[in-house]
């Protein structure tokens, strides 16, 4: 029996509402399709959503003005493969402004935001299932290291990986200076 058939069959013993095929075999890649380590990850996404209200996400969240003026990010076009593409030019963003201004909850939610909206428009192709992110990281210096933003992005990260699974593609770093490897590794701690 597919994977996806077992796992929806798991599911519905518990949740009278599951998530579609293309979510399923999301989080069945994220857990190299072992069926109970999958449900158990995709229950906790699933109480998660519901706790913060993510499925309304995009209807009623709003960036605030902040970030919509200095946060220099939005959708492109489409990559070579067809995948939705975010650029995001991390070295021109006044990260310690940014979050003094809005915190650290509004730029989570502004990156779930994005994340939904990259999930709305692969449903556009049926056989694109994940999203592309480009960071520009012309410009990006030691101001960039500021630890808080290091925490901010640690848990910006977590949230994705743990509710996000294989929604990115491909993450394509432009123009890091020679400071990169410094920012990369420091990034986990």
């Amino acid at each position: 029996e597919c994977s996806i058939i077992q796992l929806a069959k798991r599911l519905k013993q518990t949740f009278d509402k599951i998530p579609d095929e293309r979510v399923l075999l999301r989080f069945l890649r994220a857990r190299n399709f072992e069926i109970e380590k999958t449900r158990e990850m995709l229950i906790k996404s699933m109480a998660w959503r519901k706790q913060y209200n993510i499925d309304a996400h995009l209807d009623f969240w709003s960036p605030p003005d902040v970030i919509n003026r200095y946060l220099p990010g939005a959708w492109h076009k489409t990559s070579k493969d067809g995948r939705p593409v975010y650029v995001l030019r991390l070295g021109h963003m006044d990260v310690k402004g940014i979050l003094r201004s809005v915190g650290e909850e509004a730029l989570l939610r502004h990156a779930l935001y994005i994340c939904e909206q990259g999930i709305e428009k692969t449903k556009e192709t049926p056989q694109i299932s994940s999203w592309t992110l480009l960071i520009d990281l012309e410009g990006l210096n030691l101001r960039h290291l500021w630890a808080p933003a290091r925490l901010a992005m640690r848990r910006f990260t977590e949230v994705m990986e743990q509710n996000y699974p294989e929604t990115l593609g491909m993450v394509l770093i432009v123009q890091a200076p020679r400071l990169f490897p410094l920012a990369w590794t420091k990034r986990g701690r």
